[in-house]
């Protein structure tokens, strides 16, 4: 049984009912030790204390009370005294009131005692608030810098480092390096958790709570899942940057699981690693079996490896069980892995990015950006440039996936088959109202639909690769092809057993004049439609109207999608950058001496070129054969890289079945590319 003592021995005389208490280890104050002052005070009181060290392991005794340094965490430390005991202990139903604020915190170490949780704080059945303080060289089974159980805390300008959270005798344990919480709703402002260790959530493991996270960051933490933040479990609202943590398995940086319910306001996952001696997947992030939107969340340079011969898969996210994932506004970039550099979708997944950008992933075989094998995709308003794939699907790949693509902008992506999408194994892709610029498919087409697929094509424009056909079908593909125009300098529109579709079901092939086309860069070009674009009001009659009401253009600013656009004006000038910016005087966006712009609806005037600085009728431009019909098309080889295994059970290293694909492991990143800058403003070009 704990006892409070009176002390009235240190009180000053008179001063029996303060309500302020003073530490000096000195002597000058009404006590000597914070121990002393505790138990004393009472609810409502204030412990105020001087600079110094205080070896000491301290409790609350169920009173509200204001423990707070009279310095800073500089200069105020608290070190525990006893062996196996946490250097702080509030567990008697302490309420907000309670307030432990400046002090430096450490050397709590209940991993070598009874209590095994709370190395350096332990808060049970308590709700108290920390504020300014940093929590260091502390070690428990779980929560070893701070654990939280049935509280409200509310933990702000918290700094986490170099905790360390240990396995048992029995090889169990080891959660929350930094912080652990577990039955209970907190708040958390400001925190730093880093450089802390463990099995699972090393930077902070929330279980079964829920949480508002705010300007928080969880950085170089180390462990084997789940390694910077791991929710699993609970609602939360997540404002916070994840970066630069390493996990054996997966999800390096965030880990959301076990039916979690989660909102991402901003914030970012970046530079986070996962496998090594293992296969990882989720390097930037793994979401299981929960429901996660997202707005303004980045995704950047996070990587996946794996052993010689296994492949690595999701470099930026991994979304699989029965998970609901929703990105918008949000970037996903210089991610890579094995399959799916930038995302990974497995099992029963789904997810949806509306007006984001998916840029300069790579993958070490398919799916450059997005790899979907038995899940569901969605994508609207969504820009994918620059990825690339060294098998299939430079953008977008499908194994017996559902796909749904609809108003995307498809510019410079490149692979073997497919570098806009590629659909395998079973899938179903719908591809409508999508614009597809340059790009380069070395064997198949910018759309590669492979036997056992059925894909459809309908009101679109594919123009400009570099290498390879437009569209192009296996034996046996169901394909429909409908009001597109696909244009291939070359002369190579369709490619596999696709015989010319142009003339047909309202298909061209024709320049469709871009606003602006000139170097295969989405930033600088305009893919919004010229004056006298044959691709204006020629998608599918039967489609509903543009937003301003004429009929439907073909594309990606086509069709009532158009309208949700979002436009993003670069240099203030009113008028996004790099999508008909005419006015910003930029040679290399609207080349051509006679170059006008009206300043009305920003239409190019008076170009030397045809329309809008096309110039893609020079006599060598992208004239090149290609091999999508010769012996040489490795789309259909028995050698392929199909089967990606998925059933991850999260107790063990991912398998995939890679027996007959020659896989290799996984790069070991991607170069450091600028984001891509978004988004575009629909405008009509008459």
């Amino acid at each position: 049984m704990r006892l409070k003592l009176l002390a009235l021995v240190c009180m000053i005389p008179g001063t029996a009912a303060a309500a302020d208490w003073l530490v000096d280890p000195s002597g000058g104050g009404d006590f000597i030790t914070i121990g002393g002052a505790l138990s004393a005070a009472s609810t409502g009181d204030t412990v105020l204390v001087l600079p110094g060290t205080y070896v000491e392991t301290l409790e609350f005794f169920g009173e509200d009370v204001v423990l707070e340094a009279a310095g800073s965490p500089a200069d105020t430390f608290l070190v525990a005294d006893v062996g196996g005991e946490p250097a702080l202990r509030i567990d008697s139903g302490e309420g907000p009131g309670a307030v432990v604020r400046g002090f430096d915190i450490s050397g709590g170490d209940t991993a070598t005692g009874e209590i095994f949780v709370g190395g350096c704080v332990h808060v049970e059945a308590s709700s108290p608030t920390l504020e300014d303080l940093v929590i260091h060289g502390c070690s428990a089974h779980v929560g070893a810098g701070i654990w939280l159980h049935e509280s409200g805390s509310t933990l702000d300008g918290v700094e986490l480092h170099d905790n360390t959270a240990l396995v048992d005798g029995n090889d169990a344990f080891g959660y929350g390096g930094g912080l652990y919480v577990s039955d209970s709703s907190v708040v958390l402002l400001g925190v730093s958790a880093h450089d802390n260790a463990g099995q699972r959530g090393s930077g902070a493991m929330l279980v079964g709570s829920d949480s508002t996270i705010a300007g928080s960051s969880f950085s170089g933490n180390i462990g084997d899942r789940g390694v910077g933040l791991a929710l699993r479990g609970g609602a939360h609202t997540v404002e916070a940057d994840v970066t630069s943590n390493s996990a054996l398995r997966h999800s390096g940086g965030l880990w959301i699981s076990e039916d979690a319910v989660v909102d991402l306001n901003g914030g970012s996952v970046a530079s986070n690693q996962a496998g090594g001696d293992e296969v990882g997947t989720g390097g930037g992030a793994r979401i299981s079996d929960s429901v996660v939107t997202a707005v303004g969340w980045s995704v950047t340079g996070n990587t996946t490896l794996a052993p010689e011969g296994q492949t690595a898969t999701g470099g930026g996210v991994r979304v699989d069980g029965d998970a609901e994932f929703t990105l918008t506004n949000g970037s996903v970039a210089t991610n890579a892995a094995g399959f799916g550099g930038g995302l990974f979708v497995a099992d029963d997944a789904v997810a949806t990015l509306v007006s984001s950008a998916l840029s300069n992933n790579s993958s070490t075989s398919s799916g450059g950006a997005v790899y979907v094998s038995g899940g569901q995709f969605v994508a609207s308003t969504t820009v994918f440039e620059s990825n690339v794939a060294g098998g299939d699907g430079g953008a977008v790949r499908g194994q017996a996936a559902t796909i749904d693509l609809t108003n995307n902008v498809f510019a410079d992506n490149s692979s073997s088959n497919g570098h806009a999408l590629h659909l395998f194994q079973g899938s179903t892709g719908t591809f409508v109202h999508n614009t597809v610029a340059g790009g380069s498919a070395s064997s198949g087409g910018a759309i590669r639909v492979t036997g056992d697929s059925v894909g459809t094509v309908r009101n679109s424009i594919i123009a400009f690769p570099t290498d390879g056909s437009g569209i192009s079908a296996a034996d046996g593909a169901d394909v429909t092809i409908a009001w597109n125009t696909v244009h291939v300098p070359s002369g190579n529109s369709y490619g596999g057993v696709l015989t010319d579709q142009t003339g047909t079901a309202g298909n061209l092939d024709t320049d469709p004049l871009f606003a602006a086309w000139t170097d295969d860069d989405v930033v600088n070009d305009d893919l919004t439609l010229g004056a006298g674009s044959p691709a204006m009001d020629a998608a599918d009659p039967a489609s509903a109207a543009d937003p301003d009401g004429s009929p439907a253009d073909q594309g990606a600013f086509g069709g009532p999608g158009a309208a949700d656009w979002t436009p993003v004006d670069a240099d203030g000038d009113g008028i996004p950058a790099g999508f008909g910016d005419c006015d910003d005087d930029d040679a290399t966006i609207h080349p051509g001496a006679d170059e006008q712009c009206d300043g009305v609806d920003n239409n190019c005037n008076g170009l030397i070129d045809e329309g809008c600085g096309d110039d893609d009728d020079a006599a060598d431009d992208d004239d090149s054969a290609d091999d999508d019909d010769s012996a040489g098309d490795d789309d259909d080889a028995a050698d392929d890289d199909d089967a990606v295994a998925v059933d991850d059970d999260d107790d063990g290293p991912l398998t995939p079945d890679t027996t007959s694909c020659g896989c290799t492991s996984s790069v070991t990143g991607a170069g450091a590319l600028g984001l891509l800058p978004l988004l575009l403003l629909v405008r009509r070009r008459r």
